[in-house]
């Protein structure tokens, strides 16, 4: 993947285009989550906020100041099932959602 966002960064650099910028922002969380962390092994086991805050900056070098409400919301929306009788509350991918 990183060959591609290089050529498109050259191509857009060679015709003065600013637009592969878009390519270097930080996706908003639930992009995240819903594009790229469900097609990964994190969701596979029960994990807590801080698992997934640290896989971000690791994996992706995106840094999050929290992640409950986004979390939340992709329970809502049937990304995932929350474990609500531990805490800190863990997240798993919902079998319906899991990409492969």
């Amino acid at each position: 993947m990183e060959g591609t966002t290089a050529k498109i960064e050259s191509s857009h650099k060679a015709s003065k285009s600013d637009a592969y910028l878009i390519l270097q922002e930080k996706p908003n969380l639930i992009d995240l989550i819903e594009h790229r962390l469900s097609a990964t092994k994190l969701f596979e086991d029960w994990v807590d906020e801080n698992s997934v805050l640290n896989f971000c900056k690791t994996e992706y070098g995106y840094s999050y100041e929290s992640a409950t409400n986004t979390l939340n919301n992709a329970v809502t929306k049937g990304w995932l099932i929350r474990d609500d009788n531990v805490k800190p509350k863990k997240y798993k991918i919902a079998q319906q959602f899991r990409k492969h």
